[in-house]
């Protein structure tokens, strides 16, 4: 039991489906920020850039990232009640709990907006929940995690993550279905690259 992964999932992109939610929040943050606007015909396009590249094409100020971040997640807080599980995740969840894998979350959005969906779709299998403010500090995050947590495996939609994964020495499983797009995050070289929630089983046979 001692050699069982400890599952870490990323939570925006990867156990819900918030995308387009933030892509309308960022686009009403953009007058106030004096960025641009993501039209909703470049979404996609958008997509197949990593995160940094994302923020900087936008033209987001890098002074004014961590204000934004509060507002994003003011914004989703207020949409939270809309928003859905990843088609099949919560089937996945369950099993892996079944499993006897310890699972958690680290996220840059609040601990009770992600408490608030768990808990409004049954989804209360996480042993924990780690909120993670600074936008580009979840390598940090990681570190202590792995320090308390052998055998850790992080899951995420953005290349972000899987750079913080290098970092710290942590297996990152990259999921196609969030944030970026397949070529960016087969740029990044995660230790994984998934397409379908179900292939998680596969993984974590």
């Amino acid at each position: 039991m001692k050699d069982i992964p400890t599952i870490v999932f990323d939570f925006d992109g990867t156990l819900v489906e918030s995308v387009k939610a933030m892509v309308q929040i960022i686009n009403n943050l953009s007058d106030v920020y004096n960025f641009r606007k993501v039209k909703e015909t470049e979404i996609e396009d958008f997509k197949k850039n990593g995160s940094k590249q994302m923020i900087k094409k936008l033209g987001i100020p890098i002074i004014r990232l961590p204000k934004i971040i509060i507002e994003i997640r003011k914004g989703l807080n207020k949409q939270i009640e809309t928003l859905m599980p990843v088609k099949d995740i919560p089937k996945i969840i369950r099993l892996l709990s079944k499993r006897g894998y310890r699972l958690g979350i680290l996220t840059s959005n609040s601990s009770a907006n992600v408490k608030s969906f768990l808990k409004r779709n049954n989804l209360e299998y996480f042993d924990f929940v780690h909120s993670e403010s600074n936008f580009f500090g979840k390598d940090k995050a990681l570190k202590k995690l792995k320090k308390r947590l052998k055998n850790l495996v992080y899951v995420g939609d953005e290349t972000r993550d899987i750079e913080a994964g290098k970092k710290c020495g942590v297996k990152v499983i990259a999921v196609t279905w969030g944030l970026n797009a397949r070529k960016p995050l087969i740029d990044s070289k995660p230790d994984w690259l998934i397409s379908d929630p179900k292939e998680l089983l596969t993984i974590f046979s």
